[in-house]
């Protein structure tokens, strides 16, 4: 029989697959259980033990369907889990939880949802409601989610992930300084968890000045280095509008640890945001070479992609690089459909194709999702993008942006910049325009959205040195390359080619991509010869980049 131990010693068929199972041999515990199961002399008793054992193996190699087949099959042949002894009933919660973890590994959310809720609270296990709040909270059910969160906080105090989605859901500070009270938990351990708990309320809350506080005291004080640490500061300092902290804090972040993927889709937008291309291309490789079955890899080609439809020097390489972008994001948004990141560069490549609907349907995703002011500047963008520009679609701009000033009111500087950009583009806006844009710059004298847009306003009106005045006072700013493409055009118009020229030039030495500048230099040249200038070499309308072997 060869569900009896032999006299001999020989073991059976159930201990030799828990053997197996034990040594990592999964693909063999799942062909060896495929034999026990089928086994003439098996007791009808010992099926469900096999079928849980093949289940465990399928779902280690991945197989998550057919370890969702077994799973069942082993619920409905235990016992009532209702009127069992508790070791039983423990079994029938782990399977349920395994149950719904294959259930979420093939996107099926709301039956892994219905899976863990039928698991008594008494015995759901840490990993049941961690899993289950995670799951409510992806679904929009935070209060539900909160509760689960805080029965995982009850049996593992320093369970922190629990802590970041408690926060997320509406947590407020105070509470937050009660989570830990009671526990088994340090003072100071609990003084540097009710902090950290604290940056991610304020991350909520768009405090994000009060978030790198609380942030940069923790790395400084008590984790220094810490990478995790740092790439939370760059993601609030990239949300507060400061572009150079918050890559300089990415390099740092991702130097220290180039294995971390968590947050590299921001650092990737970041790079976009600073033109650089070398760097950014070299963060796709790096992170394509960690782990493809992640987002953040995919997203940051995607915004590549973008980078090189801002440098295309035609309408053909525009839209071969835009529906590149557009299968990462895709791709990205496959693996992970509430990627933030991923929607906001789907959105702007979608914006390059002309495809405005579905552009602005990405942006208001993550406007009613995060509240990322990224996903207002885009969907003001989008809503000005189109030639000739209705009327009704100034008005939804202006709708966005005054949702904008009200919603960052507490560091309002770029949203003002934006409200102004509106205002320009209004019948009789140009004077309160003048005035958002004066009150940005007063709140924040490097706040490049409004340095860029006043300068356009005054080019204008053809204020030509009041223009030029404001860009030469912040040529070392984030973008160097668009100051000096702006100051080129605004000495071309003011008919100064000579001066036009070496601005443009230094434009393109910062990036020697942009066919804007290319094309800067070439008017400028035929403007000083008086005739032909020579065609600006536009390079290949797909050239070859490390995207391609990707």
């Amino acid at each position: 029989d060869n569900f009896q131990t032999a006299v001999s010693g020989k073991m059976d068929l159930s201990s030799h697959l828990a053997a197996l199972a034990e040594q990592g041999l999964h693909a063999s515990v799942a062909l060896l259980g495929e034999f026990a199961l089928h086994a003439a002399s098996i007791p009808e008793q010992s099926k469900a033990g096999v079928q849980t054992q093949m289940a465990d193996a399928l779902f280690e190699e991945g197989e998550f369907q057919r370890a969702e087949h077994f799973y069942r099959l082993a619920l409905q042949g235990g016992r009532d889990t209702r009127t069992a002894d508790p070791t039983a009933r423990t079994a029938a919660a782990r399977l349920r939880l395994q149950l719904a973890r294959c259930l979420k590994a093939r996107g099926e959310a709301s039956e892994a949802i219905t899976v863990l809720k039928s698991i008594p609270q008494a015995n759901r296990s840490p990993a049941a409601s961690m899993l289950l709040a995670r799951l409510l909270r992806a679904a929009g059910s935070t209060r539900e989610a909160m509760d689960q969160y805080k029965e995982v906080l009850r049996v593992a105090p320093l369970a922190l992930e629990a802590v970041q989605g408690i926060a997320a859901c509406g947590l407020s500070v105070r509470d937050a300084a009660m989570l830990l009270r009671g526990k088994s938990v340090s003072p100071a351990d609990e003084a540097w968890v009710n902090q950290w708990a604290g940056a991610q309320i304020n991350m909520r809350n768009l405090e994000t000045r009060e978030a790198v506080d609380r942030l940069q005291t923790l790395e400084t004080n008590q984790f220094p280095a810490h990478p995790g640490l740092l790439r939370a500061t760059a993601v609030a300092e990239w949300r507060a509008g400061s572009l150079p902290a918050a890559r300089q804090l990415f390099d740092r972040a991702h130097t220290a640890d180039r294995l971390a993927l968590d947050g590299m889709d921001t650092y990737a937008h970041v790079l976009m945001a600073a033109g650089a291309e070398a760097e950014l291309s070299r963060l796709c490789s790096a992170l394509m070479a960690v782990d493809r079955a992640r987002p953040e890899p995919w997203v940051a080609a995607a915004w590549l992609c973008m980078l090189h439809v801002d440098n295309a020097a035609s309408d053909s390489s525009t839209r071969f690089h835009a529906r590149r972008g557009l299968t990462f994001a895709d791709k990205a948004l496959q693996v992970d459909p509430t990627s933030s990141e991923a929607l906001l560069a789907k959105g702007s490549l979608l914006v390059h194709i002309e495809k405005l609907r579905e552009a602005g349907e990405a942006f208001h995703t993550v406007r009613a999702r995060t509240k990322e002011f990224a996903a207002y500047e885009s969907l003001v963008k989008c809503y000005l993008t189109p030639v000739p520009l209705s009327q009704e679609r100034i008005q939804q701009a202006m709708n966005v942006a005054t949702e904008a000033v009200k919603v960052f009111a507490h560091s309002s500087s770029r949203a003002k910049a934006l409200f102004a950009s509106v205002c320009a583009r209004c019948r009789d806006g140009v004077a309160k325009a003048r005035d958002y844009f004066r009150q940005a710059l007063q709140q924040d004298p490097a706040c490049m959205d409004a340095v860029l847009g006043m300068a356009e306003l005054l080019r204008s009106e053809k204020q030509y040195p009041a223009a030029i005045e404001l860009l030469l006072q912040h040529m070392k700013g984030t973008r160097p390359d668009l100051i000096q493409r702006l100051l080129g055009e605004i000495y071309l118009q003011a008919e100064n080619p000579a001066e036009a020229l070496v601005h443009f030039r230094a434009a393109l030495s910062i990036n020697k991509d942009s066919a804007v500048a290319r094309d800067g230099v070439a008017r400028a040249e035929k403007a000083l010869t008086g005739g032909e200038a020579e065609e600006a070499d536009e390079g290949p309308t797909s050239p070859q980049t490390p995207v391609d072997t990707w």
